[in-house]
């Protein structure tokens, strides 16, 4: 029993010796780097930050101000140009009439210029105007000023026409003559020089000259008195010595004039003057 009592002694005091050993040998553990989810190490910070980047001031131009209600006003004494800047290398937009009443709103350096409209910036010459009020009161107008726009005059070049201009009808020109008085045929036979005929004609006489006249119901191929003959003139004469009288052909041609003049051509009354464009034989 004495025996037993000692072991559990000892037991004791080991245990006891034992725990003050844990406890004496514990120390304070030392900081590790944290780590976050990604499992990135985290560094700790330092309380000295980088200088910031400092955006560049940007230089701005000077700008003009001026109110609502201006201390000056010009009255036109004349019609003047009303220009996109202060000069007469500025683009004139407008012309103001003599009598206008007009607000300034800023002046240029030597005081020869007004700004009478501060939305599209346009521009009067003291010359022609009266002042009402101290232009020496008016802001002076900012620099760099508006550089002038001209814009150039584009050169229209004609477009030829594709579609033919519509042929006069033999046949037409005639019955004019039959059913229109004297003055009305005078303006009509006036109003066609120029245009195109262009039909199936039957040649009548040939001359050396050239000359070929066209036969038709109102123009004979044998030789008589007419009322009405049509020639063709300028026919190059191989052509017009291949023609005889009575062939068909396609006659384009112009008119040059109607003659009154009753020996013109084989004693004809009148003679349609067509010059010579170009014949097909059929």
């Amino acid at each position: 029993m004495i025996i037993k009592d000692n072991l559990r002694s000892i037991f004791l005091i080991l245990t006891i010796l034992l725990l003050l050993s844990i406890a004496c040998g514990t120390s304070t553990p030392t900081e590790e780097p944290s780590t976050d989810q990604t499992g990135i190490t985290n560094e700790k910070a330092t309380d000295t930050l980088a200088p910031a980047t400092t955006k560049p001031t940007e230089t701005l131009i000077p700008t003009a101000t001026y109110t609502s209600t201006p201390a000056v006003w010009l009255e036109l004494k004349s019609n003047a140009n009303i220009r996109t800047g202060p000069g007469t290398e500025y683009q004139p937009t407008a012309v103001m009439k003599a009598g206008e009443r007009l607000p300034a709103y800023m002046v240029n350096s030597d005081k020869t210029w007004f700004l009478i409209n501060t939305e599209n910036y346009l521009w009067v010459n003291i010359s022609v105007a009266n002042i009402e009020g101290d232009i020496n009161s008016l802001p002076a107008a900012p620099t760099p000023l508006p550089t002038s726009t001209h814009t150039a005059t584009p050169t229209i070049t004609p477009v030829p026409s594709t579609t033919p201009v519509p042929a006069m009808s033999l046949n037409l020109i005639y019955r004019n003559l039959e059913e229109m008085t004297a003055l009305q045929f005078k303006e009509f036979k006036n109003s066609i020089v120029g245009k195109p005929v262009r039909e199936n004609v039957t040649v009548g006489n040939v001359q050396d000259d050239g000359k070929v006249t066209i036969s038709g119901p109102w123009s004979p191929i044998l030789f008589k008195i007419s009322e009405f003959c049509v020639v063709v003139a300028g026919v190059p004469k191989d052509l017009a010595i291949s023609l005889d009288g009575g062939d068909e052909i396609f006659l384009d041609a112009k008119i040059d004039r109607i003659v009154d003049d009753y020996n013109y051509y084989n004693n004809c009354e009148n003679t349609l003057v067509l010059v010579y464009q170009s014949i097909e034989k059929r």
